[in-house]
């Protein structure tokens, strides 16, 4: 599990700012205050651990195109100065950091020396880096087909969900873990799936005949996909990469409430919160105070401790600060900045006074 991520000179981040880890993380704030721009930094590891040359961090990829050096650096600091990346992680009680340097070269060329305590640690990069499941915010709508792909060592469901009936497909009778099954119906991935579904948002029946052309079909009963709303679409990807991902694993989601009412929101949360429990690390991006609700909740109600939850606050200014938000163990929230979720506080002040 990664505890700890410092940065300096990256985007954003001018001087070098640390950011507390958990299980289960949550990133809130303005709009360009730095939160994507932190996963960011888990997002190049991922998608350079498939480049020959392990020595170089790969800006352009596919998961996210930042440009150049130039692009990439804070433009308070010196182009001379380099852009540094440290990530904190514990495997088997055993303590290890990891300090990445990206710097430019002669011959502008992107160069990333690394430095490992020990010659074992390159291959623990792989196993902490090369696991990440990213489900962005511009998840793809209802499709009337979807054609078969190929899926490759790492089952994932495809940054914008787009291989999500291919994965229900392909392992719809993979043995779920016990821990995350509902109901007395099968353990199998396919029929757990539409528990889920069903838990969060309303009753429903998944039907995904089995195909020999290459194309699949994913009905919600007798209801054509365009006529059942976005919802469904948006949090198929979600529930099925949390009940294939492995302990050790990484998901992160950008925007998790898409196309959610409130309740499904916090009905998603408790999905989330028993996922992170099976061991894998979650980080969310996310702007909805239903999400913030249901985490506060599942520490009351001791789904989650307060050291497995990192609630990080991002401030605005050219060199964003960023708060630690603990959580109590009623769920009351400790401190609570300006600008942390409080317009609702705001509006109604604004309605009260009229």
């Amino acid at each position: 599990m990664i505890t700890s991520i410092t940065l300096k000179n990256f985007k954003c981040f001018k001087e070098e700012i640390s950011f507390p880890l958990a299980q289960f993380n949550l990133f809130a704030g303005f709009n360009g205050s730095g939160k994507s721009t932190l996963l960011q930094s888990l997002l190049m590891m991922h998608q350079s651990l498939g480049y020959v040359d392990k020595k170089r961090l790969i800006l352009n990829g596919k998961y996210i195109k930042l440009g150049s050096f130039d692009d990439v650096r804070n433009h308070h600091n010196s182009a001379e100065l380099p852009i540094v990346f440290e990530f904190y992680s514990r495997n088997d009680d055993m303590d290890i950091s990891r300090v990445f340097t990206l710097k430019k070269d002669d011959s502008d060329d992107l160069c990333l020396k690394i430095s490992y305590p020990n010659d074992n640690l390159e291959s623990l990069d792989f196993l902490l880096f090369a696991r990440i499941h990213f489900i962005s915010a511009d998840r793809i709508g209802p499709q009337e087909f979807y054609k078969k792909q190929m899926l490759g060592d790492f089952p994932h469901v495809g940054m914008k969900g787009e291989l999500t009936v291919n994965i229900l497909d392909k392992l719809r009778e993979k043995k779920v873990k016990k821990f995350l099954c509902l109901g007395e119906n099968s353990d199998t991935l396919l029929v757990q799936t539409q528990e889920w579904l069903s838990r969060i948002l309303s009753p429903i029946k998944l039907d995904l005949p089995r195909s020999k052309s290459n194309i699949l079909t994913l009905s919600l009963g007798n209801t054509r996909p365009h006529n059942v709303g976005f919802a469904y679409s948006s949090i198929l990807p979600l529930i099925v990469t949390g009940l294939i991902a492995e302990k050790g694993d990484i998901l992160i989601i950008e925007n998790p409430e898409i196309h959610l009412h409130p309740k499904a929101q916090s009905e998603l949360v408790k999905f989330l919160t028993e996922v992170a429990k099976t061991g894998v690390q979650i980080f969310i991006e996310s702007h909805s105070d239903h999400i913030l609700n249901g985490l506060r909740i599942a520490v009351l109600e001791k789904r989650l401790t307060t050291k497995q939850l990192s609630i990080l606050y991002f401030r605005e200014g050219y060199n964003q600060s960023v708060v630690k938000i603990p959580i109590q163990k009623n769920g009351g929230v400790e401190i609570w900045p300006q600008g942390f979720f409080d317009q609702m506080d705001s509006d109604f002040g604004v309605l009260f006074d009229a």
